[in-house]
């Protein structure tokens, strides 16, 4: 009597969704679609930390004591750079051993293994003051997207934050981020984001383009070269729609607050 658990991989048959993305994500850092290994972390977060500080800067309660929540935090970035900026109550959660690890190498505090969902339905009504999603819904079936916002909206206080940097449907390379990893189930338009918040009982709203932030020679030559890359794809949707401000980065920052009482 064969008692071997069944592989579908081996088998021929057709993967479950739950079977291909555990394999996917098993793999997410062998395989190459992590952005970086945990040897580069050091030098990855001091490439990122001026754009890190903009999206504190610009996102996140002013309150040092607010209560902030990094669901599939990676290798901790941002938790680093919020507690270089003196924030004392600081978390993070993820799916991936090895990110966990690195980011407990990297000097990010306390971050859990540990999957988004249950995390969320674990957490008291009101209890954060922000919940911060970096490069981590576009993973999500809508259903799932749709589960997990609400519960979002249950955790925050009034007046609490959703913060999420997002594939952008609307950019000039968008279908680059969108296609550019198998575990990306969608990507956001400013518009797409205002329904979902909205339908969910956020206000406000708002997108950001992610324009290179200076910070020297290198990032003010991209930042200049950038302004006039995007200049003939605003006259094309100045020109089509009238709207003078399009998105057009490969990503985006997306934030939503929740009612004050």
């Amino acid at each position: 009597m064969n008692t071997q658990k069944n592989d579908p991989l081996q088998s021929g048959q057709s993967p479950s969704i739950e079977e291909w993305r555990k394999v996917l994500y098993d793999s997410y850092v062998s395989s190459g679609q992590a952005q970086v290994l945990r040897t580069e972390g050091k030098l990855s977060l001091e490439h990122r930390r001026p754009y890190l500080m903009k999206v504190v800067q610009r996102t996140i309660p002013t309150d040092l004591n607010a209560r902030i929540m990094d669901f599939g935090c990676g290798m901790g970035g941002l938790l680093v750079v919020l507690k270089e900026m003196g924030y004392r109550n600081i978390s993070g959660v993820d799916v991936s051993p090895e990110m966990v690890e690195a980011a407990s190498e990297l000097g990010a505090p306390n971050v859990t293994l540990r999957e988004l969902f249950p995390t969320l339905t674990d957490l008291q009504d009101e209890s954060l003051d922000a919940a911060v999603f970096m490069d981590v819904l576009e993973h999500m079936t809508r259903a799932e997207l749709f589960a997990i916002l609400t519960q979002v909206h249950r955790v925050l206080k009034p007046g609490g934050r959703l913060v999420a940097h997002v594939p952008n449907a609307s950019g000039i390379l968008g279908s680059t981020i969108r296609y550019g990893d198998l575990t990306h189930e969608i990507a956001f338009s400013p518009t797409s984001w205002s329904q979902i918040t909205r339908c969910l009982g956020f206000h406000e709203p708002m997108c950001f383009e992610d324009r290179p932030v200076v910070h020297g020679a290198k990032s003010l030559a991209r930042s200049i070269l950038w302004q006039i890359v995007r200049i003939p794809w605003v006259l094309t949707t100045l020109a089509e729609t009238g709207d003078v401000r399009p998105i057009l980065s490969q990503n985006m920052l997306c934030y939503a607050a929740k009612a004050p009482n």
